[in-house]
């Protein structure tokens, strides 16, 4: 039995630490009995999918050898890959090593992609190649364009269950269902939507991260504990889905099947959840982490019930025993709340600011000579009434500006590179000398009467 000094040592560590803990407890137990040491603390299969492993090196060896068609240079420098052709060369390729491991399968899913999703051959064959050889950037950053199509389709099937949702999910590859938590939480932060001292609910038990990461400094949720407790087979009971009637809670966490319990909500306990938002709670956000759906027969997420409402968290890591690749995604429906919930987000009232020597939340880099005085890059200003508003020499590249009341603003020698002013009146605001490259000027007002346009650099570049 542990003393009570050990016990007191036990409350200062996290979950994560205590597992330590216990299993170097474990392990000493272990060398002095009969008992051999088990580590069930973490989820790794003790297997792994080989066919797909061996599919996958072998495009890794066909991706060297385009790579080196392009150019062979000492020591070891090769080209980048090219498009044309390419699906062709694989195919060719594959026929000449078919006793190899792994040639029949990737083979045989290429044409069943090409064939399943229409895809362009060459187009497909060299985003498999140009990103297992790594060479460039992915674009678009948040998933490949093939590759997104054909995750879509496998989440489809493993997730949603019958009936289908309609329309469809964007998806945001990420490295593995914890990374998905950390930007999940993070973006709900950094888009107001979740904010220090908001009340949030968690279904429990749950995976022990979702109960560090709501106390942390970043975060400082106050929670609300769902309990599915084993008495009633792990479901939430009537008591407990009622608590999520308060409007106080923003959210609603769950993990689907349970982690630790690994059983999945029942169709009756997700039919409840169902009628609680669609009657009382359609503000609800709701995010389901599923990484362990595809080991319940007929498992239905609540992606396919409440699409609008959910965030979906899904990783490759258990049912492909592939922990160590950091492989998962996040799927927001592209008829989403979240969406609706920034855009209603009120903007502020800036009339007549001066943001020349101004700090508004952002960092300000003192570059001397007046120049670039206020950073105000990649920020959301997007609805607010800034008539007036003096910029002078503000660096506002990729600032979002849509909707904003820009009327007699002054942008003299402004960087506005990439900025967004969909919908804006710029009615009577001076870009002279402002550098527009790529600024989006859609459906603006008062673009006519704007000052200094024909003064403005790489006016030339603007979209409309």
């Amino acid at each position: 039995m542990a003393d009570l000094q050990t016990l007191r040592k036990f409350q200062a560590l996290s979950p994560f630490e205590i597992k330590n803990e216990l299993i170097e407890l474990a392990k000493d137990a272990s060398k002095t009995t009969q008992s051999a040491f088990l580590n069930a603390g973490r989820g790794n299969p003790n297997w792994i999918a080989t066919t797909p492993r061996e599919g996958f090196f072998l495009l890794g060896q066909f991706a060297v050898t385009e790579s080196q068609r392009v150019m062979t240079e000492s020591p070891g420098i090769g080209g980048m890959p090219h498009p044309k052709g390419i699906a062709g060369r694989l195919n060719a390729w594959l026929g000449k090593h078919a006793d190899m491991p792994g040639a029949a399968f990737l083979s045989e899913m290429v044409k069943f992609a090409i064939g399943k999703f229409s895809f362009d051959p060459d187009a497909f064959v060299h985003e498999l190649v140009d990103s297992i050889i790594g060479d460039n950037y992915p674009v678009p950053d948040r998933m490949l364009v093939h590759n997104e199509r054909i995750v879509h389709e496998y989440l489809m099937w493993a997730m949603c269950g019958d009936p289908l949702p309609p329309g469809k999910f964007d998806l945001y590859a990420v490295e593995g269902g914890t990374a998905a938590m950390c930007y999940i939480f993070k973006s709900l932060k950094a888009n107001r939507l979740l904010m220090p001292g908001d009340t949030i609910a968690l279904g429990t038990p749950i995976f022990t991260p979702y109960l560090e990461m709501t106390h942390l400094e970043d975060y400082d949720l106050k929670v609300v504990n769902i309990a599915a407790p084993q008495e009633n087979r792990f479901q939430y009971s009537d008591a407990e889905i009622k608590k999520l009637e308060d409007p106080k809670i923003k959210a609603f966490f769950i993990v689907n099947p349970g982690n630790p319990t690994g059983m999945a909500m029942s169709k009756e306990t997700i039919a409840k959840i169902v009628k609680l938002v669609k009657t009382k709670r359609p503000d609800l956000m709701l995010l389901t982490d599923d990484v362990y759906g595809t080991f319940v027969e007929n498992f239905r997420s609540l992606m396919g019930e409440l699409p609008y409402n959910t965030i979906g968290v899904y990783s490759y890591s258990k049912y492909f025993g592939c922990t160590g690749w950091r492989l998962g995604v996040i799927a927001t429906h592209e008829n989403n709340l979240y969406d609706k919930m920034i855009a209603d987000l009120p903007g502020a009232d800036l009339s007549g600011a001066d943001f020349s020597d101004a700090m508004v939340g952002v960092n300000i880099k003192n570059q001397g000579m007046g120049q670039m005085r206020t950073d105000l890059s990649n920020a959301n200003l997007s609805k607010a009434v800034l008539a007036g508003a003096d910029f002078n020499r503000s660096l506002m590249t990729f600032c979002n500006l849509g909707g904003a009341n820009l009327r007699g603003a002054n942008f003299y020698r402004v960087k506005l590179g990439g900025a967004d002013l969909t919908g804006a009146d710029v009615t009577g605001a001076n870009f002279t000398e402002a550098d527009l490259e790529g600024t989006v000027f859609r459906d603006v007002k008062g673009f006519g009467d704007a000052i200094g346009l024909d003064q403005a650099t790489n006016a030339s570049s603007i979209r409309r």
